[in-house]
């Protein structure tokens, strides 16, 4: 029985359609079976992070939000996803 491979990708190597794609063709040419496993894309933790404290803070998460929404449509679009 071969060893399950665990991959983890995240941070600029998810940053991109670009790089999305690279991390799939990494898992698709390890030539077994893969555990996948992603974090946030990168920057996104950072703006989490400021959006949060924006909050504490009594201001307005919304444009740190707006900001995560634009680069996940981005990638979305990038990608050819609905």
């Amino acid at each position: 029985m071969t060893a399950r491979l665990v991959m983890k990708f995240g941070g600029t190597s998810l940053g991109t359609a670009d790089a999305m794609n690279r991390a799939c063709d990494h898992v698709i040419g390890a030539g077994r079976e893969c555990l996948v496993v992603v974090s946030a894309v990168g920057g996104v933790t950072d703006l989490l992070l400021e959006a949060a404290g924006t909050a504490r803070a009594g201001g307005s998460p919304v444009p740190f939000l707006r900001e995560i929404q634009r680069r996940q449509d981005e990638i979305v679009s990038k990608l050819g996803l609905p």
